[in-house]
């Protein structure tokens, strides 16, 4: 027919981005660009079909072989983030490379925090279910106040109402106030107010007795690691409360 068929495929477009180790498979940066791209660049990488399309798999350097390759595409991913605020906590090229498996979490965590919250439906968060859920913590709260005279520290509804006008972390940190408030806690921030656990336990305790329990273990172990595994979290999960503090 006088055609010559010629087709050109990068090796980076036959990449697995499955992450099964998360100290382990961020290393080389790969995933960590494409993440970022993802979520600082949706409307650029709509319809990017080719590699060269991508705003920052562009300049990656596939396959990583050498420490070197790998720096370069960290740095990338890393550079983006701080340019956009999300590289707070002040991760370094060194600290994904070598798998500091905290740091790894701490900067992923950010950045879920940072834009992956925020995506709607199909995001991480429901969050019309979210809004129907406060509604009916503030229902049970205000048959509490009708029992008590409406003695308490409890916040008013115009003050949640602004909470939830600033956007969905208010809306968390809302969610958050309203069962630690029956605990009598108080939070304040996302941050340090989940510091010690004991926010974190009055959450779980309000809600593991709606999950079948792993090992069929009591409800209300003393340890809130052991009662996150008892409903089927990862060990390392039960840890992220303990850098909650630096996820500032």
């Amino acid at each position: 027919m006088g055609y010559t068929v010629e087709h050109i495929q990068h090796p980076l477009e036959e990449f697995s981005y499955t992450v099964d180790n998360l100290a382990v498979d961020m290393r080389d940066g790969v995933r960590l660009v494409r993440l970022v791209e993802l979520l600082l660049y949706p409307t650029e990488v709509q319809g990017a079909t080719r590699t060269g399309a991508w705003p920052l798999s562009k300049d990656l350097k596939f396959p990583a072989i050498s420490r070197v390759h790998k720096s370069n595409n960290v740095t990338l991913a890393l550079e983006a983030l701080e340019d956009t605020g999300g590289n707070e906590n002040g991760v370094i090229p060194e600290d994904i490379i070598d798998g500091y498996r905290e740091k790894t979490v701490g900067l992923l965590w950010g950045i879920v925090g940072t834009w992956g919250l925020d995506m709607g439906v199909g995001g991480l968060v429901d969050w019309s279910e979210l809004r129907k859920e406060i509604r009916r913590l503030k229902r049970e709260r205000r048959k509490v106040q009708k029992g008590d005279g409406g003695v308490g520290e409890m916040l008013s509804d115009e003050d949640e109402e602004r909470d939830e006008e600033r956007g969905y972390v208010a809306l968390l940190k809302g969610w958050a106030k309203c069962i630690a408030e029956k605990k009598g806690l108080r939070v304040e921030n996302m941050t340090t107010s989940f510091a010690d656990g004991r926010v974190f336990g009055a959450i779980v305790g309000a809600y593991e007795g709606y999950f079948v329990r792993k090992n069929g273990g009591a409800q209300g172990s003393p340890k809130l690691e052991e009662r996150l595994k008892e409903l089927g979290c990862s060990a390392y999960f039960g840890k992220l409360k303990r850098f909650a503090l630096h996820l500032t």
